[in-house]
């Protein structure tokens, strides 16, 4: 959420109006806004007044609710809902009807929710009768868009994705409690998930494929999936090895690769060929980056390396989904 805020803080056609955030502290919230141990300190002018925020001398009403549904929201035509909290992706459709919200923005795969959207992937079916849309997840806005280029093209067969994901806040810093991170007062039974998170690579089951599926229709009865949650603070990997139907060869698959970034209209990925590390792919606007040193092929077996910052990147294209629907709107005044 707080990444969304600092992108949307430079972005000319929208405003931000209201804030909903549990923390009771208007200044705490003002502090972890002002002050980022990865993305440094705020640009924009930001203060208080009262228990408002100002963003440049506009006024941002707080709120601190518990429920999405208790907040006034009718002074706003989007929401976005980056709790990560079930009961909210319930209430998300009442917003709606209650303050005459357009479209409410879910930063999760969910059944709750009219249409999943990745970019690269359905952008072309997005529809106004859409209310409430999800913004799936970061793994998944980072490998959708590459497995469907190769499946269009190739037609994968089966295979196997690793995912290397970093710790998350609901995350310990000690042994303790596995907390459930959707119901945070509901014990996650993923026990290991609650060991120290700061000194353990954690093996973990990871809802990537569901919410891939969810897009990309077929493809979870074709691979396989795990994850590891891993001692670092931000920027995700993943390591495919793509069964292929068709026999390209490697030149053929490195011409896919770089006439897709040409022509790609949103930033969804980007070849790389430096020998890069986890760090500098911080800050990186790209759904994900194609490691091209790893790129092989071998037996109609495919294997890609791809880096994201899964905190960046997928609050931009969080933003673009909410861009499509809004450039949908004004179409149809």
């Amino acid at each position: 959420g707080r990444h969304i805020f600092r992108i949307l803080s430079k972005v000319n056609h929208f405003k931000i109006v209201t804030i909903n955030d549990i923390n009771p502290d208007p200044r705490n919230i003002l502090y972890t806004i002002k002050y980022d141990s990865l993305y440094g300190r705020f640009e924009s002018e930001i203060d208080l007044d009262g228990n408002d925020m100002l963003l440049n001398g506009q006024r941002i009403k707080i709120y601190n609710k518990e429920d999405i549904g208790d907040v006034d929201w009718s002074e706003c035509d989007y929401v976005i809902d980056a709790s990560g909290v079930g009961k909210n992706f319930q209430q998300a459709h009442t917003l709606h009807e209650k303050y005459g919200v357009k479209r409410v923005f879910i930063t999760n795969s969910n059944s709750h929710s009219d249409f999943e959207l990745v970019i690269g992937v359905n952008d072309d079916k997005i529809d106004r009768k859409h209310k409430v849309v999800s913004c799936s997840i970061c793994d998944t806005t980072a490998l959708a868009p590459v497995l469907k280029l190769l499946d269009e093209n190739y037609s994968i067969t089966g295979g196997s994705i690793t995912t290397v994901h970093p710790w998350l806040n609901y995350q310990n810093v000690l042994d303790g409690q596995s907390r459930y991170q959707s119901n945070p007062k509901q014990t996650y039974h993923n026990y290991a998930l609650g060991r120290a998170s700061s000194t353990n690579i954690i093996p973990k089951w990871t809802t990537a494929l569901d919410a891939t599926d969810r897009v990309l229709s077929g493809i979870k009865e074709k691979l396989m999936v795990f994850s590891y949650r891993t001692p670092h603070a931000i920027v995700g990997s993943a390591d495919l090895t793509i069964c292929l139907d068709k026999l390209p060869d490697l030149n053929t698959v490195a011409n896919l690769l770089d006439i897709s970034e040409e022509k790609q209209t949103h930033n969804i990925f980007k070849n790389d060929f430096e020998p890069l590390v986890s760090s500098d792919f911080i800050s990186s606007v790209f759904s994900c980056h194609i490691d091209r040193r790893w790129l092989e092929y071998k037996n109609k077996t495919l294997k890609l390396v791809l880096w994201y910052d899964n905190e960046f990147g997928y609050s931009n294209r969080v933003i673009d989904q909410v861009s499509l629907y809004r450039n949908l709107d004004l179409e149809k005044k």
